[in-house]
């Protein structure tokens, strides 16, 4: 009885592990999943032919495109597959996956981020400055916008939120420019500000 306890432990110890392993290996594959149709799988009988110094050679058939890109001991790499014209390219299959992943990779560093800071109507002179001096390091990285939140606490007047918001406004003009004016969500008021 005492046995089947403890070689239950030991299982669900064992089972464990392997989970976290697994994890890891998900973690682990690639994001970018880029397939291409290349060689003996293109099924288009004429191609437009580009070979691999960028020069179009024309509509040439399959069947002499593969022996062009296998005399120079390279992959025909089919590029767009319209069917009325068909592209094909001759290139080796791993430099077009790695410019393929490079660009992917460079897309999606492109897109710029929103990040939003909040503030309190009672903030201090010197706290606004110091928060404002690292708003402004993002937003001169060019990194994105910045959401400048102003949020109320208990009750709070309206006039004390209005006048904090002008003086972060007017601060913040220095160094950026203003995407949206001064807007109210709920009882919060907040401002959107990019580089200029």
């Amino acid at each position: 009885m005492r046995l089947g306890y403890f070689s239950g432990k030991i299982k669900g110890v064992v089972n464990r592990k392997l989970i976290k392993i697994v994890r890891r290996a998900k973690k682990s594959t690639p994001k970018y999943n880029v397939n291409f149709v290349y060689n003996d799988r293109i099924s288009f009988p004429e191609l437009i032919l580009i070979d691999d110094q960028g020069n179009n050679l024309g509509k040439v058939s399959r069947d002499e495109a593969l022996r062009m890109a296998r005399e120079k001991e390279l992959d025909l790499i089919l590029v767009s597959d319209n069917a009325a014209n068909p592209v094909a390219k001759i290139e080796e299959l791993s430099k077009a996956k790695y410019e393929k992943i490079k660009k992917l990779k460079k897309n999606a560093k492109g897109k710029s981020e929103q990040k939003e800071w909040w503030f309190y109507p009672n903030i201090q002179e010197r706290d606004m400055e110091i928060r404002l001096e690292k708003i402004k390091e993002f937003v001169l990285k060019g990194q994105g916008t910045a959401k400048l939140t102003l949020k109320a606490r208990g009750k709070t007047s309206p006039l004390l939120m209005q006048e904090t918001m002008a003086k972060m406004k007017e601060k913040s003009v220095e160094f950026a420019k203003i995407v949206t004016d001064i807007t109210r969500e709920g009882r919060n008021l907040s401002i959107i500000i990019r580089s200029n």
